[in-house]
């Protein structure tokens, strides 16, 4: 080995030892500071992990906090705006999974002017009021081209007759101006259709449209395109311009004429050719709504059919807003004030259960055995008590529960004790009433069934309608349709009622965390309204006579009090100073009657005598 090797092995053997000897004395000095170690690597291997466990915690909360805010604030309004049968069951909670069952319904200037004279179009009888023109129109008294000969009278007659062939297959014209279609042939029809809806157990809202002046209001540049879509072109379309423009006009009574002025729209009345010149303008009517039409010259009649009465209703009222859309297209009127809607049910086997509870003054004359009532004289004892004259309350309950629920009863009792006949029922789909589906058509139904029982039993009695919470909407729809069919109802009675189903939506306590959403109304107040279930006493009301009272508690906080003072106040504005008596009674807070427990005011009878 050489010299210069030596030195480097010895050279590496004392740094060898030196390093040795630091990490000797390093691993000597560890053990007096070894805890000290040990205890700051172990906070920060805690520290290290508990970052990232909490990272996965923060990630995996949020994930679960963003997935319920999406179910509750997004999927639950989608699916409650488009399922119809969610809105009832959380409307009528007696209605599917929620039911209860306990034991217990170019011519001659000769030719284009019309004289209007003072004639009635619809009998010979001179009006009252010469000054109501409202039945009066111009009579064509067109002079055929060529002066009237034979051969000119044939050649008009001819092409009429062509016209009339090129459009005998209108898309949709039915009745009216046709050979062998009269108004008969349309009304059976009409009753065709409606006794194949009660076949299909559908009901069938119909609607009878009129014109204002149809035939007047004729617009002759859309009348003139529709004929040239038809292709009416060339010297037919030019001949047809020609006897519609340019004619005038003047009014004639008793010899005496006024001035003339220019037609500037409608067809020729008392013409052959302005009857087909009328159906070509209305043809594409049933085009644009999307259901049966039936017409006969102006009058149009809408049926609309569904399986459920609400939604019939709502289905009509979308379709009149589509034949509106149309006139308002085609520049014709709709005479509102005879526009009807008219709604045809089939409540075949719709059974409600009922209880008729006697008064207290009755109680003893009862035929009882072994305690438990002789029923086999039931119907007949509680009829002929029913027809003595003393006053008598039909209950329309909630949506919640039936007519046995425990608050109910507590009012049965008090009316009982102060001698009143009570009629309690539930509505369909609760209790022991049958199993059909609930809407504000069926449930007002029900109610006026009951009343039509009850009166007919006691002709001469003094019948209230009490209405608690939804029932207050069944009892202000029902006693509306009552009045309006010539019934007289003594007085109604309101306990804890709300202004519409729209308000009371957004003020009902589940509404509230959904409420400051922007998407709010159209996905939960909308959609109860479009489908037909409204409830709208602030709007029936309005022209009901009876007397009305209306007892409401501070604490009520599932229609809250502002409701019913709402209610009260427009009701009460509709009626004036003068009117028909409305009461508005207010319980305090501090008497925690809530909305249910009204009945358990001592001066409650007072209050209702």
């Amino acid at each position: 080995m050489s010299d210069s090797e030596d030195a480097a092995v010895a050279a590496a053997a004392i740094i060898i030892a030196v390093t040795g000897s630091q990490h000797d004395r390093r691993r000597r000095r560890r053990p007096r500071r070894c805890w000290v170690f040990k205890w700051k690597r172990s906070m920060r291997m805690k520290l290290f992990y508990n970052r990232r466990h909490f990272k996965r915690i923060f990630i995996g909360t949020l994930f679960v906090i963003l997935a319920i805010f999406f179910f509750v604030f997004i999927i639950v309004p989608v699916i409650f705006r488009y399922s119809y049968s969610l809105q009832r069951s959380l409307l009528f909670l007696n209605f599917g999974i929620w039911k209860m069952v306990i034991w217990p319904g170019d011519m001659p200037i000769q030719a284009m002017t019309q004289s209007v004279r003072h004639l009635n179009r619809f009998n010979d009888v001179t009006r009252e009021s010469v000054g109501d023109c409202s039945d009066l129109g111009p009579l064509d008294a067109t002079v055929l081209i060529g002066g009237g000969n034979d051969i000119a009278r044939n050649d008009a007659k001819g092409f009429i007759s062509v016209l009339r062939r090129r459009l005998a297959d209108l898309r949709h014209i039915r009745f009216g101006f046709r050979k062998g279609l009269s108004t008969t042939h349309a009304l059976i029809k009409l009753v065709e259709e409606i006794l194949d809806c009660f076949e299909d157990k559908s009901s069938a809202a119909v609607s009878f449209c009129d014109l204002s002046r149809a035939f007047d209001c004729v617009s002759h540049d859309i009348l003139l395109a529709k004929l040239k879509h038809l292709h009416v072109e060339g010297p037919a379309l030019e001949l047809l311009s020609s006897y519609l423009r340019g004619r005038v006009q003047y009014v004639s009574v008793n010899g005496d004429n006024s001035r003339v002025l220019p037609v500037e729209c409608g067809v020729p009345q008392g013409s052959v050719l302005g009857p087909v010149l009328f159906l070509i303008m209305i043809d594409d009517l049933s085009i644009n709504v999307p259901t049966k039409i039936f017409m006969y010259a102006d009058d149009t009649t809408v049926l609309n059919k569904h399986k459920n009465d609400a939604q019939a209703v709502a289905l009509s009222e979308r379709n009149l807003e589509s034949v509106q859309t149309w006139l308002n297209a085609n520049e014709l009127f709709l005479n509102k004030a005879k526009t009807t809607t008219s709604l045809e049910c089939c409540n075949e086997g719709v059974k409600l259960g009922v209880w008729h509870i006697l008064p207290s003054s009755k109680l003893p004359g009862l035929v009882v055995d072994s305690g438990i009532l002789n029923r086999g004289t039931t119907d007949e004892l509680y009829n002929s008590y029913l027809a003595e004259g003393q006053p008598i309350f039909i209950y329309h309950h909630g949506n919640a529960g039936n007519r046995a629920s425990k608050h109910r009863l507590e009012l049965y009792k008090l009316l009982q004790k102060n001698n009143y006949h009570i009629v309690a029922f539930d509505y369909r789909s609760y209790g022991d009433s049958s199993a059909v589906d609930p809407d504000e058509t069926g449930v007002v139904s029900d109610a006026k069934a009951v009343y039509k029982w009850v009166r007919s039993l006691a002709p001469n009695s003094n019948v209230f309608l009490w209405g608690h919470s939804l029932g207050t909407g069944v009892a202000s729809h029902s006693i509306h349709d009552l009045e309006a069919e010539g019934n007289k109802i003594t007085g109604l009675i309101l306990e804890a009622p709300f202004t519409n189903l729209q308000e009371e939506i957004r003020d009902y306590p589940m509404s509230r965390m959904f409420k400051p959403l922007p998407w709010f109304d159209f996905f939960f107040v909308d959609p109860t309204y479009d489908n037909g279930l409204r409830f709208q006493s602030d709007v029936y009301l309005l022209n009901v006579t009876a007397p009305i009272m209306i007892l409401h508690a501070e604490d009520d906080n599932v229609v809250p009090v502002h409701q019913g003072i709402n209610l009260y106040q427009r009701v009460k504005s509709a009626r004036g100073e003068n009117g028909v008596p409305i009461k508005f009674v207010k319980f305090a807070k501090s008497q925690g009657y809530g909305h249910d427990h009204i009945s358990r005011d001592k001066g409650l009878t007072n209050i209702i005598s």
